[in-house]
């Protein structure tokens, strides 16, 4: 359990980790720049989390190498850079009121699998599950496509509310520039997995 509140972060690696039980973020500037997200769910060897609520946060830059951003998983907003493990079990996130200024690399990005650093895929038991996001709103396009890359991991009940790209309200994965690619590469894009769910929502639409 932890309180972040009413801070003004300049990072050039993650900027939050997410890493305790019912952490609470709210009320912050984030400045970040070329390493690292601006919110991390990776990295250790054995993730159990749930119950994070981040609120009311502004990121006011992102200087990640856009030419460079291909090469690596741990270059979005909301991210998560998975190393070999055996549970990784990340459920009941949320996301409320997020304004992310200009341009951003990427938005999301979930690396399961290991490529770049020949570590070892991870076992079938790890899920990600109940990641809510409310009132996100981006003011450009993202640069490059958000990446899924997890394959033989469940990853559902992704749930978006008022998602705003570029100024318009994403509506499925396709409009949200989502793809379930393999080892971090769109080119080998991969179709959604059947156990998987995302859900939008737009104010105003049925």
């Amino acid at each position: 359990r932890g309180l972040l509140e009413d801070s003004f972060i300049r990072s050039n690696d993650d900027s939050i980790k997410l890493f305790a039980n019912d952490m609470t973020v709210r009320n912050c500037v984030i400045w970040q720049q070329e390493g690292g997200a601006v919110f991390q769910m990776g990295w250790w060897t054995t993730h159990v989390v749930s119950g994070a609520v981040v609120e009311d946060v502004d990121v006011i830059h992102t200087e990640w190498l856009h030419n460079h951003v291909t090469e690596t998983g741990n270059s979005g907003v909301f991210n998560l850079l998975a190393c070999p493990i055996n549970d990784y079990y990340v459920h009941n996130m949320s996301w409320n009121r997020i304004r992310v200024e200009g341009t951003p690399a990427r938005l999301i990005m979930i690396e399961m699998e290991e490529p770049e650093y020949e570590k070892p895929p991870l076992t079938d038991n790890s899920t990600l599950t109940a990641w809510h996001f409310r009132d996100v709103e981006v003011e450009g396009f993202p640069l490059n496509s958000d990446i899924i890359s997890a394959a033989g991991i469940v990853v559902t009940d992704f749930e978006f509310v008022n998602l705003q790209l570029n100024g318009s309200c994403a509506t499925d994965v396709q409009s949200a520039g989502i793809l379930f690619a393999k080892d971090n590469n769109p080119s080998k894009g991969s179709p959604q997995p059947a156990n998987s769910k995302f859900t939008f929502t737009c104010p105003g639409r049925g």
